[in-house]
């Protein structure tokens, strides 16, 4: 599949048929931005195009409501003709807030554009009809640079400039449905795997629509489109950050439903400098080594690394503020990826999705989900937590290959009853793994007699409670269920919390 690394710049907070509309003429915002392998630079006169998904659309020559989308909504009910009643409209963009006169490139979200979000801008660099189909870095050594002038974004809206691995065209020639292509912003994706747009694949997205509470022209559905993308820079006056979010596979590819949160690590390997403790590195006023209320330029720089098993791996090599006429560095983050962010990158070294290792779905007592399980116990009780029917959703069919640790403590405000606990409470394996006798002395977290395999039971004698309380502790005694999954290179962890509520003394 053939892909473009398209730069794309935001500013913000199954029917056929995404048609140009004619309308109104998309005569698309010049801007011109060099590459210089070697002096002098190439200078390359491209243009600005709007994304479809913030384009007026029209269904059934009405203004746009996601109810038109949907077949049955159309005043043509044949499923051939139907379809062909949509379609996005040319855009104005200086009423879109958009303007560029050169290099320079500017988005307004106070501009008035009727039909279309109010808080999103996002505009993609285009050339002879076509996103920029250009290797991403040079064999050895590239950079990324640009001037940010983020003065007037406040807290609460944020600038971005971004690479996303997107098809050139927008889709046009690779799926039928898409009719508009890249000269109308068809095709965008990110590792968000936004299920924000109205279209994907030219097919409405109109199943399961939820309309954003704040802006009517936004919502969710239930279709999604990933790919890897890489953050050179986002923030505002108060704020930036920088991050890579990997996908696999890295290339454009569609999702639905809940599978749109398990394609790519949506979050990224994130850096923000004032968040890693080198504040007062960005923000408003001289006090900072980055004044935000002035120009800067932000540069990236890349090299390619070859090992054995991946021939191209894509690396960072720094990142610098430049203003003043003085070069800052972003320091290196102190920070070292753990287990599951390591899991997550394997995704993208490997052939296929199914041979990293995935997150268990755990299940306690018939409970899914991630909110805490309660349970009130009394003087002698028992307590039978049941992990058995967790799903390994590298094998949903066997859980073999799970492993399953119990710890248990009282919070930090009740130290003495910790001390205490021994003589209130008893913990069994149900199910011990194979070779074990059920206890682990101490694990990785520092956790003692942690008790394995996924049944558990937990024995009160309460009896003494009364007298051995002390007068001021919690009243909730707390259990962590830790699910491993071992099978790729690195384990992948998730986590549930049990708390039994013990009585309160007379």
């Amino acid at each position: 599949m053939k892909s473009a690394i398209a730069f794309g710049v935001s500013l913000f907070t199954s029917a056929y048929a995404q048609w140009p509309c004619g309308n109104i003429e998309e005569v698309h915002t010049p801007f011109t931005w060099h590459q210089c392998i070697q002096k002098p630079c190439t200078e390359y006169f491209s243009a600005i195009v709007l994304e479809s998904s913030l384009r007026e659309t029209n269904c059934c020559a009405g203004s746009f409501d996601v109810k038109d989308l949907h077949r049955t909504q159309c005043k043509k009910k044949d499923k051939d003709t139907c379809p062909a009643d949509c379609c996005v409209e040319g855009a104005d963009y200086r009423a879109h807030g958009i303007k560029a006169v050169g290099t320079s490139l500017t988005m307004d979200l106070g501009a008035t554009a009727p039909h279309v979000p109010k808080d999103l801008i996002r505009v993609m660099p285009l050339e002879d009809e076509r996103y920029p189909n250009r290797p991403l870095v040079r064999r050895h050594d590239s950079e990324y640079t640009f001037d940010i002038d983020v003065r007037n974004v406040p807290p609460g809206y944020k600038a971005r400039v971004s690479l996303n691995r997107m098809l050139p065209d927008g889709a046009r020639s690779e799926k039928k449905g898409d009719k508009a292509g890249a000269r109308y912003g068809t095709g965008y994706y990110d590792a968000t795997c936004d299920k924000g747009q109205r279209f994907v694949e030219g097919r409405a997205n109109y199943d399961g629509w939820v309309p954003d509470k704040h802006d009517p022209m936004l919502g969710t559905g239930r279709t999604g489109a990933c790919c890897h993308n890489t953050v050179l820079w986002e923030g505002n006056i108060e704020s930036t950050d920088y991050h890579w979010s990997p996908c696999l596979p890295p290339w454009y590819h569609r999702c639905d439903k809940d599978k749109c949160t398990t394609k790519c690590f949506a979050f990224g390997c994130r850096w923000n400098p004032n968040g890693n403790k080198m504040e007062p590195f960005y923000g408003p006023g001289p006090t900072n080594t980055i004044d935000s209320k002035k120009t800067f330029s932000v540069v990236t720089q890349f090299f390619i690394q070859q090992t054995p098993k991946v021939e191209n791996i894509f690396k960072t090599r720094a990142t610098y503020y430049v203003q003043g006429g003085k070069i800052f560095r972003s320091a290196p983050s102190d920070y070292r990826p753990n287990d599951d962010f390591a899991a997550r990158m394997q995704w993208t070294l490997v052939d296929s999705f199914d041979e990293g290792a995935h997150p268990p779905s755990i299940n306690v007592n018939g409970s899914t989900g991630s909110e805490p399980l309660r349970f009130k116990v009394g003087q002698k009780d028992a307590i039978i937590l049941d992990a058995s029917n967790t799903i390994d959703t590298d094998s949903q069919d066997d859980a073999s290959g799970l492993d399953f640790e119990w710890d248990s403590y009282v919070e930090c405000a009740s130290p003495m009853l910790t001390s205490l606990a021994a003589n209130f409470f008893s913990v069994d394996a149900l199910a011990p793994p194979t070779g074990t006798n059920g206890t682990l002395a101490v694990n990785e977290a520092g956790f003692s007699n942690v008790a394995l395999g996924p049944m558990l039971r937990i024995s009160t004698n309460l009896t003494s409670w009364e007298e051995e309380q002390p007068s001021s502790v919690d009243k909730e005694w707390h259990v962590i269920l830790q699910v491993t999954n071992n099978k790729g290179s690195y384990p992948i962890r998730r986590y549930r919390r049990v708390i039994l509520e013990l009585p309160e003394s007379k």
